[in-house]
């Protein structure tokens, strides 16, 4: 298996080769650019798929939901491109606000773990 990454201020977005699965790492205090990279390049791979992707995004280097990290979770709920969200590693802060646009917005393709097994175990489940 090979694995696939593509890298911006410090966070990355990578992938095993021929698995749907993205991973994004490396968020502590996102800013409108990387908000915009990583928007752009979960477009990229997806269309490299020819098929949606899930996301595993571990929060665990987010110290504070500034209004960036706020963003990328509302438009990474809007994005086309996407089937699924496992967010892990979140702070209880996190955790409620990831809680709160959920049901608010009525998405059912979100949920938080515990562990990344536990995340993967959901994203390869149709």
């Amino acid at each position: 298996m090979e694995h696939n990454k593509r890298e911006f201020k410090g966070n990355t977005i990578s992938w095993i080769e021929n698995e749907t699965i993205l991973r994004i790492t490396g968020m502590d205090q996102p800013d409108a650019h990387t908000v915009k990279w990583i928007l752009t390049t979960i477009g990229e791979i997806s269309k490299e798929f020819e098929q949606q992707v899930e996301l595993l995004i571990d929060m665990s280097q987010v110290t504070k939901p500034t209004l960036e990290a706020r963003k990328i979770l509302g438009e990474l709920r809007e994005h086309p491109d996407i089937r699924k969200f496992a967010y892990v590693g979140a702070s209880i802060i996190l955790r409620t606000l990831i809680n709160l646009i959920s049901k608010a917005i009525g998405r059912n393709n979100v949920r938080q773990f515990a562990t990344e097994k536990e995340a993967l175990r959901w994203l390869k489940d149709d």
